[in-house]
């Protein structure tokens, strides 16, 4: 359902590009950073939508997608986070304590978003990428 806040359990992904992975196809914070002017809040996908079996069949899915969104995600990455994992260290570990929000904006796909930071906050990108739990190069 459209608006609805993602349950602390579930988990989101993010595309990310060839260039803000790190030597190892781990994520850097550049990954997570808005775009000034462009960006109010951070593209992501709810995984659980999917109401897949496997976290292989929910990356085919999320790969699918990916391809017909962006051009050349060759050597690309998918990046898994846990939803209640990465607003509690958010609220934990930046200066101000800061109370992420990530809702569903789609009412018939996986499209939805991290809301509540600025594209001036230079430790929650960092937050967040320390966050993911699992990248898949794609």
């Amino acid at each position: 359902m459209k608006d609805q806040v993602i349950p602390d359990s579930n988990y989101i992904s993010r595309f990310i590009k060839k260039s803000a992975l790190d030597e190892n196809g781990e994520p850097t914070a550049a990954a997570f950073i808005l775009r000034k002017g462009y960006d109010n809040y951070l593209s992501i996908d709810w995984v659980d939508w999917l109401n897949k079996k496997t976290r292989n069949e929910e990356i085919i899915a999320l790969s699918m997608i990916y391809n017909s969104r962006f051009n050349n995600i060759t050597n690309s990455g998918i990046a898994v986070i846990n939803t209640g994992s990465v607003k509690n260290n958010v609220l934990t570990k930046s200066e101000d304590q800061r109370q992420l929000v990530i809702k569903h904006l789609s009412d018939n796909k996986t499209y939805s978003g991290i809301f509540n930071y600025l594209h001036s906050d230079i430790d929650i990108p960092e937050i967040i990428a320390q966050s993911v739990e699992e990248t898949r190069i794609i």
